[in-house]
């Protein structure tokens, strides 16, 4: 019985996907600044770890209902991970546009 519980284990753990290694190596902070070269104050980075672990929950959450197939897409970990969402917006080139709300469009202007 011992024996067959140790097969189990180990032919669960050889299952493990390289994807979720990839993913998981993607989670990681250390990992993610090394990525996208990134270099931060203490007091920073403890700031911008804040931001890119809340990004990797709404990741992984959005992900489960991706595999539910309750949505028809999957997200991931990319440069803007640990930049909060104006941030993320100022570096694409949109800009907040005052009247949106008045036109019922999204608030987002493209700058150029």
């Amino acid at each position: 019985m011992k024996l067959l519980l140790l097969i189990v284990a180990l032919a669960a753990l050889t299952m493990a996907s390289p994807v979720d290694k990839k993913e998981e190596e993607d989670y990681n902070w250390e990992n993610y600044k090394i990525k996208f070269n990134r270099e931060y104050t203490p007091e920073e980075d403890a700031q911008r770890k804040a931001i890119f672990d809340a990004t990797v929950a709404k990741v992984k959450e959005h992900n489960k209902k991706f595999a539910n197939k309750e949505v028809s897409y999957s997200m991931g970990i990319n440069q803007f991970a640990d930049r909060t969402p104006e941030e993320s917006s100022h570096s694409l080139g949109l800009r907040k546009n005052d009247n949106a709300n008045k036109v019922g469009m999204t608030g987002l202007t493209f700058t150029g």
